[in-house]
């Protein structure tokens, strides 16, 4: 739980997003912060039928997705808002090894990578379109960002697949990986458990948390008129400088 940033250890993923961009975006969507749900996929078949491990996961994974879901809507900072969007993936993932064994999923191991996989592909490139758009706006603070898709017409193709991605719409690999989470809780639901009901609260209140944050990425930095202020300091990108989020 502490590894991957989980409540009520959330607050230091955060405050490690003040390290270079592509340090974020390797570090904290693809290895660092997935090596608790490593850990908890690796003995998962030692203790998925322990009766405190689904209660545990299930628990602490839900609540860290409402949690990192909320302060990811309320945040301004880019990098800010894809670290709590971290923490809110991690409880989903840590969720799934504890909604597994309840709802009798199969291949529960294969369809964990498929989330994980989902999860590094657009938030590593979320990651690094923040980083370029502090590199030419000289600021990540969204309520200040407008009208960027002329200066970075790559990055706002990037932007528009991957928060596409993030907010699980059809056509994207977010999409498939969400349809396996509310496969499973309404299967609880209809096999009548009782925390079935309370489990689809929670994908519901995070799918409206992420679709939220996905399309402020999509559309605050780089819909509308470029900001006065920013017209005159706009530095140039390359676009090889824009490839690699792409």
């Amino acid at each position: 739980f502490g590894k991957s940033a989980q409540v009520p250890f959330q607050f230091w993923l955060p405050g490690a997003m003040a390290a270079p961009t592509p340090v974020s975006a390797y570090l904290h969507s693809a290895t660092l912060v997935k090596l608790g749900v490593f850990l908890a996929g690796r003995i998962y078949p030692l203790f998925s039928e322990h009766p405190l491990w689904s209660p545990l996961l299930m628990g602490i994974g839900g609540l860290s997705l409402v949690v990192g879901g909320l302060y990811a809507v309320l945040s301004h900072d880019i990098k800010a808002v894809l670290a709590y969007t971290t923490v809110a993936q991690l409880g989903a993932l840590l969720l799934w090894y504890g909604l597994a064994p309840v709802a009798a999923v199969p291949a529960v191991e294969g369809l964990a990578l498929l989330h994980i996989l989902s999860h590094v592909l657009y938030k590593g490139s979320l990651f690094m379109q923040a980083g370029i758009i502090d590199h030419v706006a000289g600021t990540r603070d969204l309520r200040k960002l407008s009208g960027l898709r002329k200066a970075l017409p790559l990055t706002f193709v990037a932007a528009l697949l991957t928060t596409a991605s993030l907010a699980g719409l059809p056509g994207s690999l977010g999409f498939v990986s969400k349809e396996l989470y509310l496969e499973a809780a309404l299967k609880l639901i209809a096999e009548g458990h009782p925390q079935g009901w309370a489990i689809l609260a929670v994908l519901i209140t995070g799918a409206i948390c992420f679709a939220t944050v996905a399309w402020r990425l999509a559309t605050q930095p780089w819909l509308g008129a470029l900001p006065k202020a920013m017209q005159n300091h706009l530095h140039h990108a390359a676009r090889g400088f824009q490839l690699p989020p792409l």
